[in-house]
């Protein structure tokens, strides 16, 4: 009898520890690879490796992770593009230690990254947070004499494996709008460009979350003149170096002075391709694409913005937006003129119609960058 009990347990199926690791584990969330790490420790050395970190990214699922500026909320939209629907919204758990405010700047590979202010003047510190592991990593600002931040930006440059902040200061002392840039290779922060190109009468959209393109932040602006030029500000991750792109032929109508301040302009990519939307009058909204040899734009469509407010574009051309029922919805370019829809997420009482929404992807990296630095757990 015991003989027959051996030979039925020796015949229990195994799986290999490389099928394992290599094709099981990294289809799991988050959640449950940190629960597996005390599993033994062939496992927990495994899924802490940078190689299986960059695998399990690859199969994780993109998400939209929508903030919430007046409530100062998170939470992970799932889309369905297959049948152009909003499938699921979770809540996020955020604890804003001290109770200071804090914006947005932007989402890579999991990490989320936070602008949190020190005071009125707009100057303050980073803040890396992965919200998979609760983790958060602090990074101070350059040392310097600086009047005001005008504007930040987070980004992951593949072709060196490096994660870079952009820092767009105005210094106090002669009034020159300077670029820094933090590599996570080194630790440290380098001053990269110094200008005064940019006339006193445009400033960068801060804090709006920056578009990243070919390695490069886009930023929109805020034009304190009517008669201001319609200019996209970007700054080269690689070389820190500034940039303006001219939007639309400067006879093009104009929205008063005074109005901008109720609707800023909202930069987009999809595809490799910049584009942004703006309000030529107070009825209507219009996207606008760069053309391929970047001569100029042409405009792929106008809607309504009573009814709907746009908030994101999927890569497949696809428009995440708020309808004024505060209903989440997925369309395409031929639904924008419909007022009416069937399907959505009402987000009454969570989100108001400010919110950012960016790309997000589950994620085992750590927001600790160097190895100087220590990270936190939420």
């Amino acid at each position: 009898m015991q003989n027959v009990e051996e030979k039925s347990q020796s015949q229990v199926p195994t799986l290999p520890d490389h099928l394992i690791v290599e094709d099981i584990l990294p289809r799991l969330p988050v959640k449950s690879l940190i629960r597996f790490k005390s599993v033994c420790k062939y496992w927990l050395s495994t899924t802490t490796t940078k190689d299986f970190t960059k695998r399990h990214l690859k199969f994780s699922s993109p998400q939209i992770l929508l903030h919430s500026r007046e409530q100062n909320r998170f939470a992970t939209l799932s889309l369905d593009e297959s049948c152009d629907n909003v499938k699921e919204l979770v809540n996020l758990e955020y604890s804003n230690n001290g109770g200071k405010s804090f914006c947005v700047l932007g989402s890579c590979n999991g990490l989320v990254c936070l602008f949190i202010f020190n005071g009125n003047n707009l100057l303050g510190h980073f803040r890396l947070w992965n919200p998979a592991s609760h983790c958060y990593h602090d990074i101070a600002g350059p040392n310097g004499c600086f009047l005001m931040v005008i504007g930040a930006g987070f980004g992951y440059i593949s072709s060196i494996d490096d994660y870079r902040l952009a820092y767009i200061l105005i210094n106090d002392e002669d009034d020159l709008i300077n670029v820094y840039l933090f590599s996570s290779t080194t630790g440290k922060w380098e001053k990269t460009d110094s200008s005064s190109s940019i006339p006193e009468c445009i400033r960068i959209n801060f804090p709006s979350v920056p578009t990243l393109i070919n390695d490069t932040l886009y930023w929109p602006l805020d034009l304190n003149e009517e008669n201001a030029t319609n200019y996209i500000v970007g700054v080269n991750l690689l070389t820190g170096k500034l940039s303006k792109i001219l939007l639309m032929d400067p006879h093009y109508p104009r929205i008063p002075s005074y109005y901008l301040w109720c609707y800023r302009t909202k930069i987009f990519s999809m595809k490799g391709k910049l584009l942004y939307c703006t309000r030529p009058n107070y009825r209507e909204s219009e996207v606008w694409i760069q053309k391929s040899d970047e001569s100029g734009w042409k405009k792929l469509f106008c809607f309504k913005p009573s009814c709907i407010s746009l908030l994101y574009l999927t890569e497949s051309g696809k428009f995440l937006v708020i309808s004024s029922a505060k209903q989440l919805m997925l369309l395409t370019k031929t639904q924008m003129f419909v007022r009416q829809f069937d399907q959505g997420i009402s987000v009454s009482g969570y989100f108001d119609e400010f919110s950012k929404a960016l790309e997000y992807k589950e994620s085992l990296v750590s927001p600790v960058l160097t190895a100087a630095g220590i990270g936190t757990e939420l």
